[in-house]
């Protein structure tokens, strides 16, 4: 799965998180990101490369796994 976080306010975003309910996915291997583990969350943070999103640009990040990725799925993005 493909994943793209775009900004769309006029503040640059630095240092995103992004979290998913284990419940709904597992990961088995990521790219342009890194995953750990927080309770019932799986926690994705950037490389230092694409840490920062500007006004109106977006970060991609991919991974591999199993579960219920739909468009209503549960996350929060930092």
């Amino acid at each position: 799965m493909a994943v793209r976080i775009k900004n769309d306010s006029d503040k640059v975003i630095t240092n995103w998180t992004l979290k998913l309910k284990k419940s709904e996915v597992d990961i088995t291997s990521i790219w342009c990101a890194n995953v750990d583990e927080d309770g019932e969350d799986l926690v994705i943070t950037p490389m230092g490369w694409n840490n920062t999103v500007a006004p109106g640009s977006f970060v991609e990040f991919g991974f591999q796994g199993s579960g219920s990725v739909t468009e209503d799925f549960t996350y929060t993005l930092r």
